[in-house]
């Protein structure tokens, strides 16, 4: 193997983790009611500047929350105090309550642990509502079971914690369909390609703002119908040009084109659909620039030859 294919193996010498991408933006008006937040915009590549996969959709300052990667609650502080502490009462513990999971990769669920159990430390009476795919119960089961001493002690000790705030409700989603609806907003549930796990995508509807958070993966007829005329699109994209250099999905050429493109979009793709679909901005999350040597904004430039409208390369705790 050549020195520059061991060191894209070796992700702590690679550029991208010595590049910065600066400071979180607030893109919105906060009179607005409804806010997206980027809270983690890392592909899975450690980075001392990304944090794991994660976002928000805040309606009335009230989070729904999507995915749990590494560091979640790391973002959710960040973002709570960053833009003047504007939206620090929407992340209180107390109203971190509504997780919406895309898929079970793991850089979208490693940091579940903490979702479920600091915000219960820190004053959450409620139990919180996760909806995921099949396996999600499974997994919540397992990571309960796996903290059963710490939560023992937390309400038998000196903490006295509530015995309810730790608990969790899932549902599982095996079909696309509203998943969840309240004063404030609907929530459906569409399911399109990502390799082969079940992978789902959710589009938010406020009273001022829709919202498709895709996550991971393909575009299909569902990925398509829920991006119909939406303001705001948050979604993966992987590099065409520079994929030769990416360190998985095979040895040759051909091997990581079969392999890569059956989880990951082109931007060619993506920017087919913005333009077909009418949608109002693309937020770019989850991407996987393998341009050597780095370049932060190569990506995004690529993404450029394809497509001209409204389009942000996220930062973590950005605000639209």
């Amino acid at each position: 193997m050549k020195k520059r294919e061991t060191d894209m193996m070796h992700r702590f010498k690679t550029e991208e983790i010595l590049c910065d991408p600066g400071p979180a933006r607030m893109f919105a008006d906060t009179k607005d009611r409804t806010f997206v937040v980027t809270l983690g915009t890392s592909t899975p590549s450690p980075n001392p500047y990304r944090l794991g996969a994660a976002g928000a959709v805040v309606v009335d300052h009230y989070p729904y929350l999507i995915d749990a990667g590494e560091g979640v609650i790391r973002a959710i502080a960040k973002a709570a105090t960053a833009h003047g502490r504007f939206l620090v009462d929407s992340f209180a513990p107390k109203k971190l309550t509504t997780l919406f999971i895309t898929h079970l990769h793991s850089d979208h669920i490693v940091g579940l642990s903490s979702l479920i159990l600091n915000p219960w430390i820190f004053g959450r009476t409620e139990p919180m509502t996760i909806y995921g795919p099949e396996g999600t119960k499974e997994l919540v089961d397992h990571l309960l079971k796996a903290h059963e001493r710490d939560i023992h002690e937390r309400i038998n000790g000196a903490e006295r914690s509530n015995d309810t705030g730790w608990r969790v409700e899932v549902h599982e989603i095996t079909e696309s369909r509203v998943v969840h609806t309240d004063e404030r907003i609907t929530v459906e549930a569409f399911f399109h390609p990502h390799g082969t796990i079940a992978n789902l995508g959710y589009k938010f509807t406020s009273s001022d703002k829709s919202v498709v958070w895709a996550g991971d993966g393909k575009i299909n007829e569902e990925f398509a119908d829920a991006c119909h005329g939406v303001d705001m699109l948050v979604t993966e994209i992987c590099s065409q040009e520079t994929l030769p250099n990416a360190p998985w999905g095979g040895l040759s050429e051909q091997e990581k084109e079969d392999i890569i493109w059956s989880y990951h979009l082109k931007p060619s793709e993506l920017a087919e659909l913005a333009d077909r679909e009418g949608i109002g901005r693309l937020i770019l999350i989850h991407e996987s620039n393998y341009s050597l040597p780095y370049r932060s904004e190569a990506l995004f430039e690529e993404m450029r030859t394809y497509y001209s409208g409204e389009m942000v390369s996220s930062r973590d705790a950005d605000v639209f």
